[in-house]
């Protein structure tokens, strides 16, 4: 299941518009549009189970995942060298910015 939230900030983290999303999930861009502003923040998505599978499996498929309903997480590895430089990762600051 995929709340609100994180649809906004996982289409926004991969940097592609409703109509790529919608194209690559077979879905309407207005669907897509529908579904990010009328679900409030940590609100399941209303929608079709087959529609949630398909959101679901694209997102999983480009390393985003969803561990419960108010994260969201990059599915990558990163050398501890390189969190002792930075403070946060690119990823974490796009994702606070969309939140």
């Amino acid at each position: 299941m995929i709340t609100g939230f994180q649809l906004r900030v996982a289409r926004g983290i991969l940097g592609i518009t409703r109509e790529e999303l919608g194209s690559s999930v077979n879905l309407n861009s207005i669907t897509i549009k529908k579904l990010e502003n009328k679900t409030k923040n940590l609100d399941y998505l209303n929608c079709l189970a087959k529609t949630m599978h398909q959101l679901s499996e694209y997102f999983i498929k480009n390393n985003i995942l969803f561990h419960s309903n108010n994260t969201i997480s990059l599915n990558i590895h990163i050398k501890q060298e390189n969190l002792e430089k930075e403070l946060i990762t690119r990823f974490q600051f796009k994702a606070a910015r969309i939140a």
